[in-house]
């Protein structure tokens, strides 16, 4: 797993992670709350697993919020990865609503 957020014991609520599901398969999880002030580092993680893997899915399993630039900086990075053959799907665990993430967003998909 890499966190970009470094922290000694409790992981911080509101974080990106970077795990591997097989090596075509990356995996980006974002927990907890994500705003304009984690862009830097979904953009670095997206970018991460996009060089790792061609197929990158996005886990929003744990997502409480996304606002428009977490949303904007996930559409882009959709469009990035599928322009070179790829693909990036979101995820959330079976028996969850896959769309609770972003209708509690700060955008409307409509």
């Amino acid at each position: 797993m890499l966190g970009l957020d470094t922290y000694n014991g409790t992981p911080p609520p509101n974080r990106v992670e970077l795990t591997s599901a097989a090596d075509d398969i990356a995996i980006v999880s974002l927990i907890g709350e994500h705003d304009v002030s984690h862009y830097d580092s979904l953009k670095i993680v997206l970018a991460r697993a996009a060089i790792r893997a061609p197929n990158v899915i996005v886990d929003l399993s744990e997502c409480q919020f996304a606002d428009s630039t977490a949303i904007s900086l996930l559409l882009h990075g959709s469009r990035v990865i599928t322009r070179y053959g790829g693909h990036l799907p979101s995820w959330c665990r079976r028996g969850r609503d896959p769309s609770r993430a972003w209708r509690n967003s700060a955008v409307s998909l409509r």
